[in-house]
């Protein structure tokens, strides 16, 4: 996948370099040298694969690396949805396994924008914890 990237970047700058040199070419017609193609791939490519199947290449092959990038974010099912992860915690805490001592030992990260920092914030509030017990930082 890698050498399709480096193709790819390779053709965008010579597509930019002859685009410039054209624009060039055509503000003075005094100078009339060869069109500069660069490497040329494109048109050389295209002798041998039609363009139509190499932009199709390119697309699909984006499309492969973003899904692949997409999938290693956010936990998909077979159709491509989101599926919520299964956590495997059930303890409560003030329990032997996760003790609550004098309080400091749990803190709170929560970030204003996120509904879901937003309603364990409304929890806090619901079940009177207080800043002792648990730590909030606002984000």
């Amino acid at each position: 996948m890698a050498w399709f990237l480096l193709l790819l970047s390779i053709l965008m700058c010579n597509l930019d370099r002859i685009h410039s040199l054209r624009m060039s070419a055509n503000k003075s017609n005094i100078n009339k040298q060869p069109l500069d193609k660069g490497f040329n791939i494109l048109e050389t490519a295209s002798k041998i694969i039609p363009q139509g199947k190499i932009v199709y290449l390119a697309k699909e092959s984006w499309k492969f690396v973003w899904t692949r990038m997409m999938s290693e974010l956010a936990p998909q099912d077979k159709s491509g949805s989101y599926s919520r992860p299964m956590y495997t915690f059930q303890g409560k805490i003030g329990t032997a396994d996760f003790p609550d001592e004098s309080g400091g030992r749990y803190h709170l990260f929560l970030g204003n924008p996120c509904p879901w920092c937003h309603r364990v914030r409304l929890v806090v509030n619901l079940r009177n914890l207080t800043p002792s017990e648990v730590s909030i930082t606002h984000l």
